[in-house]
Order: structure tokens, then C-alpha cells, then sequence
């Protein structure tokens, strides 16, 4: 006879593919491993860095095309995401991910490291339902030659 030992309440929400998906896995402090698939638009930003420019030694001014080279560039790449209209069990579980020291996003194929950048998350005690908004940086990219 077999006897249950745990009740899981599991809820299922379609998302529409349209709306961008973003999953996230992060350690919550527990120690266990949270979901969640943020469907909101996101916001991305990129910044480019210049990793420095040197003078090339140029023998015949009069057929040369540059006298500076780039050493590389530095990209990062910082997404707004957020939730909006939750309850606050969700909201409660959410907001986990800004203090956990390990943070993944999951690109289709394979879960990347990304960090949860440093913010204040405000929650009204008058509402019953909450947005939650909050940056995620990828790791950087060199490019170089």
C-alpha cells in the first residue's frame, strides 16, 4: 500500500511564446533550487568597452589606411525583467532570487551563470498583488585580434 508523504501544490500557467520567455533557476535559502519563468517584456542594454587603442608603427604615410589599432572590446549585456500581478506566495518565492549566491538562466539548450545586480524591492502591505522588477547581468564578452 503505498502512503503519501508529501502534498506538492504545482500550478501551471500557459505562456504565450510571443511574450518572450526567460527562465531562471536559482538556490533559495534552503538550499533547494527555485523556478521561474518571467514572461514580461524585457529590457536590454548593452554596453561596449574599449580595452585600449595603440599607435601602430606606419613606414610609408602616404599609402597607409589607419595609424591606431584596437586592442578589443568588452560587452555586457544587462536584461530588466520582471513579473507583474502576482500573489504574494509568488511574490514571496520571487523575490528569493535577489539574495541567492547562484543564479541561472536557462538559453534553450544550456543554463548560463548570470548575476542579480544589487537593488531595493519594495512590497506594499496594502496590496494583494505585486509587480517586481529586476536587473540581470551576463557574464561579459572579449573580443579581441
Amino acid at each position: 500500500m503505498a502512503r503519501i508523504s508529501e502534498i506538492k501544490q504545482v500550478r501551471i500557467v500557459n505562456c504565450n511564446q510571443y511574450r518572450n520567455p526567460f527562465y531562471l533557476r536559482w538556490v533559495n535559502v534552503r538550499g533547494g533550487v527555485d523556478y521561474w519563468l518571467f514572461e514580461k517584456m524585457q529590457d536590454i542594454d548593452t554596453e561596449t568597452e574599449e580595452l585600449g587603442i595603440y599607435n601602430k608603427y606606419v613606414e610609408d604615410y602616404e599609402t597607409t589606411t589607419e595609424s591606431t589599432k584596437s586592442l578589443g572590446k568588452r560587452k555586457r549585456e544587462m536584461y530588466t525583467i520582471g513579473v507583474t500581478n502576482v500573489d504574494e506566495n509568488d511574490y514571496n518565492g520571487i523575490v528569493g532570487v535577489v539574495a541567492s549566491p547562484l543564479v541561472e538562466y536557462y538559453n534553450g539548450t544550456d543554463w548560463i551563470t548570470v548575476v542579480v545586480m544589487e537593488g531595493t524591492f519594495k512590497k506594499s502591505t496594502f496590496d494583494t498583488r505585486y509587480d517586481l522588477e529586476m536587473e540581470i547581468m551576463f557574464p561579459e564578452k572579449l573580443t579581441q585580434w
